[in-house]
């Protein structure tokens, strides 16, 4: 028996297993590498999931999620918990923590 192809750095063409892929397509339920069931929270997730399929580059799948999403928005809080200004996170922040959370879920291939 060998141990799963795992990969917890991000490659230049990131890749999602082809079964995690498809899952993504039909639900929020998707098998990682150790055939644990992880559940994405949101469309956004899913489809951000889908496009890790090894032909794009990062600054593809950046370019996009920015075409369909826009950029993202975050309420950040003051140390009295009042809400301050939005922040303005560039997607490409986004999908490298994306992808990092990818990586540790066990979803990575390449």
């Amino acid at each position: 028996v060998a141990p799963p192809f795992i990969v917890k750095e991000v490659s230049e063409h990131p890749q999602a297993s082809l079964l995690a892929r498809w899952q993504a397509g039909t639900g929020p339920l998707v098998t990682n590498l150790l055939h644990q069931t992880v559940r994405l929270e949101d469309d956004r997730t899913r489809y951000f999931l889908q496009l890790l399929d090894g032909a794009r580059t990062i600054a593809e799948i950046v370019a996009d999620m920015t075409k369909t999403f826009g950029p993202t928005t975050e309420i950040t809080r003051a140390d009295d918990g009042e809400p301050m200004e939005p922040l303005v996170l560039s997607t490409g922040d986004g999908v490298a923590r994306s992808l990092a959370m990818v990586g540790k879920l066990g979803l990575l291939v390449g």
